[in-house]
């Protein structure tokens, strides 16, 4: 996924910087586009839960104009959670970033 991103960024300059964060209360966030406009993370769950998106939750709260939250992950099929957060299997993510389909929610 970093790869994918990086390579994105440089050739697109979409997304630029690409970054890590840490917000105040700890937590760190894997991927942050741009200005916060995209947060991601990658994770090897198979079945996400709450607890598996809470750092993107938390990101949001923190960075309220954070414009798409997605979660990268094992699950087969694309979903968005209660909380905002988009679960998207690597394959799905890799098309829709290449593609230009992120953000994935009008705005």
């Amino acid at each position: 996924m970093f790869h994918e991103l990086s390579v994105h960024t440089r050739y697109s300059e979409m997304w630029s910087p690409l970054s890590c964060r840490r917000l105040s209360s700890g937590i760190e966030v894997g991927f942050v586009l741009g200005d916060a406009e995209v947060a991601a993370e990658a994770k090897c769950a198979h079945r996400v839960r709450s607890d598996t998106t809470r750092n993107l939750s938390e990101f949001r709260k923190e960075r309220p104009h954070v414009q798409e939250l997605i979660l990268v992950c094992c699950e087969e099929k694309p979903r968005r959670t209660d909380e905002g957060v988009w679960i998207l299997l690597e394959a799905t993510f890799i098309e829709r970033l290449w593609s230009g389909e992120l953000p994935l929610t009008p705005g």
